[in-house]
């Protein structure tokens, strides 16, 4: 329970025994889209290799499906010609992560350099756990807080 409160609570000093037994951990989910496949996987493999640097528990990423958003419009904008027409598709990939950890541990994972054009959002999730001995107790609440990324040719996180 020690080693698990050094990694997951951030406490100063040596754990005493009220510090072992009230250890808060939140479920966080991660979630990145963009419509550039090599720069998402970029930033999910630096978050995952952050959060197995500081041995937090995993999930991820999951692949969610692709969404293509199609449009068919004509060629000529004055309608008379040859009926041709253009193609136009946009696909939007996107990834989860989930994490079950304290939020100042994501704070200090979430802080690398983010490529262009990814999004990020992070949701501190609907379980709040909080472990007091061997039982675990759980409260409901949800924590959305959407990250925006600023930065020309690199961002950075900015809540």
């Amino acid at each position: 329970m020690a080693a698990a409160a050094a990694v997951y609570g951030g406490f100063k000093g040596k754990l005493g025994v009220e510090d072992a037994h009230e250890l808060q951990l939140n479920r966080i989910r991660i979630t990145l889209s963009s419509k550039n496949v090599k720069n998402l996987e970029k930033v999910c493999a630096d978050l995952v290799k952050g959060a197995k640097d500081k041995q937090l528990r995993v999930k991820g990423p999951v692949r969610i499906p692709t969404k293509v958003l199609h449009i068919t419009t004509r060629k000529s904008p004055c309608g008379e010609g040859t009926n041709t027409w253009d193609r136009f598709e946009f696909r939007i990939h996107k990834r989860v992560i989930d994490l079950i950890s304290s939020p100042d541990v994501v704070k200090q994972i979430t802080s690398i350099t983010i490529e262009p054009g990814v999004e990020v959002e992070v949701t501190i999730a609907d379980v709040d756990l909080v472990y007091q001995g061997n039982l675990v107790s759980a409260n409901r609440l949800v924590d959305h807080c959407p990250l925006t990324v600023c930065g020309g040719a690199g961002g950075y996180l900015v809540g």
